[in-house]
Protein backbone atom coordinates (compact mmCIF):
# COMPACT_ATOMS: atom_id res chain seq x y z
CA UNK A 1 0.00 0.00 0.00
CA UNK A 2 1.12 3.65 -0.41
CA UNK A 3 -0.79 7.05 0.21
CA UNK A 4 -4.50 6.32 -0.26
CA UNK A 5 -3.73 3.17 -2.88
CA UNK A 6 -3.16 -0.64 -3.13
CA UNK A 7 -1.27 -2.62 -5.52
CA UNK A 8 -1.46 -6.55 -5.63
CA UNK A 9 -0.12 -9.08 -7.43
CA UNK A 10 -2.70 -11.71 -8.99
CA UNK A 11 -1.68 -15.10 -8.16
CA UNK A 12 -0.15 -17.20 -10.53
CA UNK A 13 -0.87 -14.41 -13.32
CA UNK A 14 2.17 -12.47 -13.26
CA UNK A 15 0.14 -9.30 -13.20
CA UNK A 16 -0.88 -6.11 -11.54
CA UNK A 17 -4.33 -5.04 -10.45
CA UNK A 18 -4.70 -1.26 -8.48
CA UNK A 19 -7.23 0.34 -6.69
CA UNK A 20 -7.54 4.08 -4.84
CA UNK A 21 -5.85 7.50 -6.31
CA UNK A 22 -4.09 7.75 -9.42
CA UNK A 23 -2.68 10.92 -9.38
CA UNK A 24 0.49 10.29 -9.81
CA UNK A 25 -0.35 7.87 -12.44
CA UNK A 26 0.55 4.57 -10.19
CA UNK A 27 -1.97 2.54 -12.35
CA UNK A 28 -0.30 2.25 -15.18
CA UNK A 29 1.42 -0.81 -13.30
CA UNK A 30 -1.82 -2.62 -14.45
CA UNK A 31 -0.09 -2.92 -17.95
CA UNK A 32 2.74 -5.07 -16.57
CA UNK A 33 3.56 -8.66 -17.23
CA UNK A 34 5.08 -11.63 -15.74
CA UNK A 35 5.77 -9.51 -12.53
CA UNK A 36 6.35 -11.88 -9.44
CA UNK A 37 6.96 -9.17 -6.85
CA UNK A 38 4.68 -6.05 -6.43
CA UNK A 39 6.49 -3.24 -3.92
CA UNK A 40 4.73 0.28 -3.15
CA UNK A 41 6.33 3.62 -1.90
CA UNK A 42 4.40 6.48 -1.08
CA UNK A 43 3.34 8.17 -4.19
CA UNK A 44 4.36 4.84 -6.81
CA UNK A 45 4.75 1.20 -7.85
CA UNK A 46 7.40 -0.97 -8.32
CA UNK A 47 7.32 -4.16 -9.88
CA UNK A 48 10.25 -7.35 -10.03
CA UNK A 49 9.92 -9.53 -13.23
CA UNK A 50 10.57 -12.82 -13.17
CA UNK A 51 13.42 -12.11 -15.53
CA UNK A 52 14.61 -10.35 -12.86
CA UNK A 53 13.56 -6.53 -14.13
CA UNK A 54 12.56 -3.40 -12.97
CA UNK A 55 9.14 -1.48 -13.72
CA UNK A 56 8.06 1.92 -12.13
CA UNK A 57 4.70 3.76 -12.24
CA UNK A 58 4.19 7.00 -10.81
CA UNK A 59 6.29 9.03 -8.78
CA UNK A 60 7.98 12.26 -9.43
CA UNK A 61 10.85 11.09 -10.38
CA UNK A 62 11.58 10.48 -14.05
CA UNK A 63 15.37 9.55 -13.14
CA UNK A 64 14.23 6.56 -10.99
CA UNK A 65 12.65 5.49 -13.91
CA UNK A 66 15.43 5.54 -15.98
CA UNK A 67 17.13 3.79 -13.49
CA UNK A 68 15.09 1.00 -13.18
CA UNK A 69 14.66 0.16 -16.87
CA UNK A 70 18.34 -0.40 -17.18
CA UNK A 71 18.67 -3.13 -14.44
CA UNK A 72 18.68 -6.70 -14.42
CA UNK A 73 19.58 -9.75 -11.98
CA UNK A 74 16.79 -8.32 -9.44
CA UNK A 75 15.25 -10.64 -7.39
CA UNK A 76 13.84 -8.39 -4.43
CA UNK A 77 13.10 -4.62 -3.71
CA UNK A 78 12.38 -2.58 -1.12
CA UNK A 79 10.69 1.09 -0.87
CA UNK A 80 11.71 4.22 0.63
CA UNK A 81 9.56 7.65 0.71
CA UNK A 82 12.13 8.95 -2.37
CA UNK A 83 14.24 5.79 -3.34
CA UNK A 84 14.30 2.39 -3.74
CA UNK A 85 16.72 -0.59 -3.18
CA UNK A 86 17.12 -3.78 -5.40
CA UNK A 87 18.56 -6.62 -4.56
CA UNK A 88 20.27 -8.44 -6.93
CA UNK A 89 21.54 -11.80 -7.45
CA UNK A 90 24.31 -12.40 -5.29
CA UNK A 91 23.84 -10.69 -2.59
CA UNK A 92 24.63 -7.51 -3.90
CA UNK A 93 22.14 -4.19 -3.65
CA UNK A 94 21.38 -1.36 -5.77
CA UNK A 95 19.71 1.71 -5.09
CA UNK A 96 17.66 4.00 -7.56
CA UNK A 97 17.03 7.71 -6.68
CA UNK A 98 18.38 10.37 -4.78
CA UNK A 99 21.53 8.51 -6.09
CA UNK A 100 23.15 11.76 -4.17
CA UNK A 101 22.00 11.23 -0.80
CA UNK A 102 24.16 8.50 1.49
CA UNK A 103 20.86 6.77 1.85
CA UNK A 104 21.79 5.25 -1.45
CA UNK A 105 25.41 4.60 -1.31
CA UNK A 106 25.06 0.57 -1.30
CA UNK A 107 27.43 -0.06 -3.89
CA UNK A 108 29.75 -1.88 -2.20
CA UNK A 109 27.38 -4.50 -0.22
CA UNK A 110 27.70 -8.11 -0.39
CA UNK A 111 26.33 -11.50 0.73
CA UNK A 112 22.72 -9.14 1.52
CA UNK A 113 19.55 -11.21 1.71
CA UNK A 114 17.04 -8.61 2.60
CA UNK A 115 16.40 -5.10 2.42
CA UNK A 116 14.34 -2.40 3.89
CA UNK A 117 14.00 1.24 3.21
CA UNK A 118 13.15 4.43 5.70
CA UNK A 119 12.79 8.06 4.73
CA UNK A 120 16.79 8.45 4.74
CA UNK A 121 17.90 5.05 4.79
CA UNK A 122 18.63 1.94 3.36
CA UNK A 123 19.17 -1.42 5.33
CA UNK A 124 20.58 -4.97 4.69
CA UNK A 125 20.58 -8.04 6.52
CA UNK A 126 23.73 -9.81 5.39
CA UNK A 127 23.87 -14.00 5.16
CA UNK A 128 25.16 -14.31 8.61
CA UNK A 129 22.37 -12.17 10.40
CA UNK A 130 23.77 -9.24 11.36
CA UNK A 131 22.63 -5.53 9.69
CA UNK A 132 24.26 -2.88 7.82
CA UNK A 133 23.13 0.87 7.00
CA UNK A 134 23.63 3.55 4.84
CA UNK A 135 22.31 7.09 5.96
CA UNK A 136 19.98 7.47 8.85
CA UNK A 137 21.09 8.59 11.64
CA UNK A 138 24.35 7.72 13.55
CA UNK A 139 22.06 5.85 16.37
CA UNK A 140 20.18 4.38 14.25
CA UNK A 141 23.58 2.57 12.05
CA UNK A 142 24.95 1.77 16.06
CA UNK A 143 21.89 0.00 17.28
CA UNK A 144 21.98 -1.72 14.00
CA UNK A 145 25.03 -2.96 14.34
CA UNK A 146 24.32 -4.61 17.76
CA UNK A 147 21.80 -6.97 16.09
CA UNK A 148 22.65 -10.55 15.67
CA UNK A 149 20.82 -13.61 14.36
CA UNK A 150 18.28 -11.50 12.97
CA UNK A 151 16.11 -13.19 10.16
CA UNK A 152 14.24 -10.52 8.54
CA UNK A 153 14.21 -6.72 8.33
CA UNK A 154 10.50 -4.05 7.87
CA UNK A 155 10.07 -0.35 7.92
CA UNK A 156 7.80 2.25 7.19
CA UNK A 157 8.79 3.84 3.77
CA UNK A 158 8.42 7.32 5.58
CA UNK A 159 9.79 6.24 9.08
CA UNK A 160 13.18 6.63 10.63
CA UNK A 161 13.02 3.07 12.38
CA UNK A 162 13.75 -0.50 11.61
CA UNK A 163 11.89 -3.40 12.82
CA UNK A 164 13.12 -6.97 12.46
CA UNK A 165 12.34 -10.30 13.13
CA UNK A 166 15.06 -12.88 14.76
CA UNK A 167 15.66 -16.42 13.99
CA UNK A 168 13.78 -17.61 16.98
CA UNK A 169 10.62 -15.17 15.56
CA UNK A 170 10.77 -12.20 18.29
CA UNK A 171 10.85 -8.65 17.87
CA UNK A 172 13.55 -6.15 17.26
CA UNK A 173 13.09 -2.35 16.98
CA UNK A 174 15.12 0.74 17.16
CA UNK A 175 11.67 2.41 17.97
CA UNK A 176 10.99 2.04 21.73
CA UNK A 177 8.15 0.62 22.24
CA UNK A 178 5.47 -0.89 25.07
CA UNK A 179 6.95 -4.19 27.03
CA UNK A 180 3.95 -5.82 25.45
CA UNK A 181 4.98 -5.53 21.75
CA UNK A 182 8.55 -6.23 23.34
CA UNK A 183 7.14 -9.26 23.85
CA UNK A 184 5.85 -10.89 20.90
CA UNK A 185 6.66 -14.42 20.11
CA UNK A 186 6.92 -16.92 16.96
CA UNK A 187 6.66 -14.29 14.23
CA UNK A 188 6.82 -15.02 10.56
CA UNK A 189 6.08 -11.31 9.35
CA UNK A 190 5.70 -7.95 9.95
CA UNK A 191 4.37 -5.23 8.55
CA UNK A 192 5.08 -1.24 9.35
CA UNK A 193 3.35 1.78 8.73
CA UNK A 194 3.31 5.15 9.94
CA UNK A 195 -0.15 4.56 11.55
CA UNK A 196 0.91 0.98 13.53
CA UNK A 197 3.33 -2.22 13.30
CA UNK A 198 1.31 -5.77 12.93
CA UNK A 199 2.76 -9.06 12.96
CA UNK A 200 1.96 -12.54 11.71
CA UNK A 201 2.71 -15.72 12.97
CA UNK A 202 3.08 -19.30 10.66
CA UNK A 203 -0.27 -20.08 12.12
CA UNK A 204 -1.99 -17.00 10.80
CA UNK A 205 -2.74 -15.22 14.06
CA UNK A 206 -2.04 -10.89 14.09
CA UNK A 207 -0.74 -9.28 16.47
CA UNK A 208 -1.45 -5.41 16.37
CA UNK A 209 0.68 -2.39 17.86
CA UNK A 210 -2.39 -0.34 17.64
CA UNK A 211 -4.38 -2.39 20.36
CA UNK A 212 -1.39 -4.25 22.05
CA UNK A 213 -3.54 -7.71 21.81
CA UNK A 214 -3.35 -10.65 19.90
CA UNK A 215 -6.14 -10.97 17.54
CA UNK A 216 -8.28 -13.62 16.01
CA UNK A 217 -9.12 -14.33 12.43
CA UNK A 218 -12.45 -13.77 13.37
CA UNK A 219 -11.72 -10.06 14.22
CA UNK A 220 -10.02 -9.64 10.92
CA UNK A 221 -12.30 -8.37 8.00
Amino acid sequence: CGHDFTAALLCGEGRVCFGGDDRCGQSACTTWTDVRGVYCGPDYVLGVTGSGGVCVSGGSDAGMRAEAAKLSGVTQAACGARHAALLLCGGRVRCIGRTDDPCTQTDEWTDVVDVCCGSDFTAGLTADGHVICAGGSRLLRMKLGAWQSVAGLYADPEGSDVFGITADGCLVTTRRVGRKVRAWRGLASLTVSGRGLWGITPGGSLFSAKSLKKVTPDDMW
